[in-house]
C-alpha cells in the first residue's frame, strides 16, 4: 500500500485475526496465573507434607519461581524475534503443564523446587513471544487495546486462581472422587496440581 510519499506500509492481517490470537493469548495467560497462584492456597498442605518452614515455602516462589521466570524470560525474547512465535508459545505451554503435573507428583522438597523452576521457564515464553506476535497482528496505532486486552489476563486468572482453586481444594478434600480414582493415594493439594 502506497502512502504517497513513495513508502510502502505494511499490509496488516483482518482485525478479527488479530483478536481471535488476542483471545487465546488472554486464556493461556489466565492459565499460566492459574498454577502460579494456586500454590499460595495449598501453603499448610505443603509445609506439612515436606516439613517446610515458611522461608524453604517462600523459596518456591520467589527464588524457584520468580528468579528464573524473570531470568528466562531474556533468551526467550531473543527466540522470539528469530524463531516461529506460535511455536515458542505452545512449546512454553506444554513444558509448564507437564512441570504443573510433575508438582502434584513430588515426592520431595527439591523434586517440588525443581518442578516449580520448569513452571517458571515454561511460562516465561507466553509473555515475550505474545507481546512479538501482537506487533504482528496490529498497527501500532492500533496496538495498545490488543495488549492492554492480554495483560489484563494476568489479575482475571489470579482471581479466578483463587476462587476455582479454593473450590477445587475444598472439593477434593471432602468428596471421595480421589478414593475412586487413578489419583488416588494423592493429597488433594497434589491432584490439584494434576
Amino acid at each position: 500500500m502506497d502512502t504517497g510519499d513513495g513508502n510502502k506500509s505494511q499490509a496488516w492481517p483482518p482485525a478479527a485475526k488479530g483478536w481471535l490470537a488476542v483471545l487465546l493469548l488472554a486464556l493461556a495467560s489466565i492459565v499460566s496465573q492459574w498454577d502460579r497462584t494456586v500454590i499460595n492456597l495449598m501453603v499448610a498442605p505443603i509445609k506439612e507434607a515436606f516439613a517446610l518452614d515458611d522461608t524453604r515455602f517462600g523459596a518456591l516462589q520467589s527464588l524457584a519461581f520468580g528468579i528464573f521466570y524473570v531470568t528466562a524470560c531474556i533468551p526467550i525474547g531473543r527466540l522470539s524475534d528469530r524463531f516461529q512465535r506460535r511455536y515458542i508459545i505452545g512449546i512454553g505451554l506444554g513444558l509448564w503443564s507437564l512441570f504443573a503435573m510433575a508438582s502434584g507428583l513430588a515426592r520431595s522438597y527439591a523434586q517440588l523446587f525443581l518442578t516449580r523452576i520448569g513452571v517458571a521457564v515454561g511460562e516465561a515464553s507466553l509473555t515475550p513471544a505474545g507481546l512479538s506476535m501482537l506487533s504482528d497482528l496490529f498497527p501500532p496505532d492500533k496496538l495498545g487495546k490488543p495488549v492492554g486486552a492480554f495483560l489484563m489476563s494476568s489479575p482475571v486468572g489470579q482471581g479466578l486462581a483463587f476462587m476455582g482453586g479454593g473450590a477445587l481444594l475444598q472439593w477434593l478434600s471432602t468428596s471421595s472422587v480421589l478414593a475412586s480414582s487413578p489419583l488416588s493415594g494423592l493429597a488433594p493439594w497434589q491432584a490439584a496440581f494434576i
